[in-house]
């Protein structure tokens, strides 16, 4: 395993408790799971505890072909116990203190990170000062020397990756929508907000949020009843992470 180079889902591994069954959830390890059927060799990273709920964790898994690295703690598999109200609208107790809130960072765990060839993960998962830390950890132990170079225009890589992970979490996305004055980077919708993305390689947050003001990118969206986000998001050529991010929640003024 440890020589493999994995597309990695970090991060909560739970069960949803519905009030007609439950289901195995966790959005690192669908992640894994979708990422893997376009023929990536992925692997879902969590904990499990020592319990039953645990072992129907791992039959899920092999069930779906699902390969995993869960070593098991001292505290209860995470589940999300989910209600509905008289009108059908759901609600979501996630259980605190589980599993998932505890993934140690182990050898196996380590190793699988110095050949990683992506990773996903959240914030859910950083809740917990311990998942927290390894998370850092299998960060900082991932390749950043150019064992896996990226090809072409690295912009659109880290474009067309976000757009790829964004559009496996069920999200209507569209990339490059035209304007009078350029091209939206990343455009995603839902029923209740809009968020305008613009992406920078070895730029930052701020000068992203410029550019859809100086080029009025949110104007389409004005009289949209829609709550609208502008956010700008700064990638780093050298550790092909992430580097910051901001956002304003009001587009800026027509002149």
């Amino acid at each position: 395993m440890a020589n493999k180079r994995y597309v990695v889902g970090l991060g909560e591994a739970l069960w949803d408790v519905l009030p007609d069954g439950k289901k195995l959830g966790g959005a690192p390890a669908n992640f894994a799971y979708h990422a893997g059927q376009f023929g990536l060799q992925t692997l879902a990273v969590s904990a499990l505890g020592e319990d039953a709920l645990a072992d129907e964790t791992i039959e899920a898994l092999k069930e779906h072909d699902l390969n995993y690295l869960m070593p098991r703690v001292k505290y209860p598999t995470g589940t999300v116990q989910v209600t509905l109200s008289g009108d059908g609208i759901p609600a979501y107790e996630i259980k605190e203190n589980v599993a998932w809130d505890n993934i140690p960072y182990t050898t196996e765990i380590a190793e699988v990170a110095k050949n990683a060839r992506a990773v996903c993960f959240g914030s859910l998962a950083q809740r917990n000062v311990v998942s927290w830390a390894t998370i850092r950890q299998f960060l900082d132990h991932t390749p950043s020397d150019g064992s896996y170079p990226v090809q072409g225009d690295r912009e659109v890589y880290f474009q067309n990756c976000m757009a790829v992970i964004l559009k496996m979490l069920g999200f209507y996305v569209e990339v490059e929508r035209t304007t009078s004055n350029g091209r939206i980077d990343v455009t995603i919708q839902t029923p209740g907000f809009v968020y305008i993305m613009e992406l920078k390689r070895d730029g930052t947050a701020e000068e992203a949020i410029q550019q859809i003001h100086d080029k009025h990118y949110a104007d389409a969206f004005l009289a949209d009843p829609r709550q609208l986000y502008i956010i700008g998001v700064a990638f780093s050529s050298d550790s092909r992470r992430l580097e910051e991010w901001n956002f304003v929640n009001k587009p800026p003024k027509l002149c």
